[in-house]
């Protein structure tokens, strides 16, 4: 079947999770439409791509004041945190073993192989900010360190602070579990 003449929206229920997935669950969504394994990964990989186009539209740190100050008075009420802004943490997030060189960069501590996904969510769970680049052997630490978002707090850019465990040094803007 050609790619132009299934509508994107055609296939819109398929959990685009389960379909990242694995190729073996891919093949079983194509057979389930009548629809192609390749053309399953096209479409996976365009909504994926259509998702980092516009990520920066949801996907994004309280930028004024007044935003700083509301994710503040949530997590106040949730915790009687007051000054925190956003929940930070790292996950594994499996991938095929790769077999080329610099493979065994991506075994991380639980001896699998993965990426090192760093998120910050806000007090209702949205993502606030995302660094998906780490091979699974970095550790959390490091890519706050490096990350983009450290160099904000460090240049004074949220008046509030992050919530972390024990995953990362415990900084002026990043408190940590003792």
């Amino acid at each position: 079947m050609d790619m132009d003449m299934v509508d994107l929206m055609d296939i819109e229920d398929m959990e685009v999770t389960e379909l990242l997935q694995t190729p073996r669950i891919q093949d079983d969504t194509a057979d389930l439409r009548g629809l192609s394994q390749p053309f399953i990964s096209q479409t996976c990989k365009k909504v994926a791509d259509a998702i980092a186009q516009i990520s920066h539209r949801f996907i994004k740190m309280p930028a004024t004041l007044t935003e700083q100050e509301e994710a503040m008075q949530k997590f106040r009420r949730i915790a009687n945190f007051p000054t925190v802004i956003g929940a930070i943490e790292c996950t594994h997030i499996r991938v095929k073993k790769l077999n080329v060189d610099g493979g065994h960069l991506y075994i991380n501590c639980k001896g699998f192989p993965s990426l090192n996904i760093q998120v910050v969510f806000d007090a209702d769970c949205k993502i606030m900010d995302i660094v998906t680049r780490w091979r699974g052997s970095v550790h959390d630490s490091r890519i706050f360190r490096e990350s983009r978002l450290k160099q904000r707090f460090e240049a004074g850019a949220f008046s509030g602070i992050l919530l972390g465990d024990s995953g990362y040094a415990c900084i002026p803007y990043l408190f940590t579990q003792l």
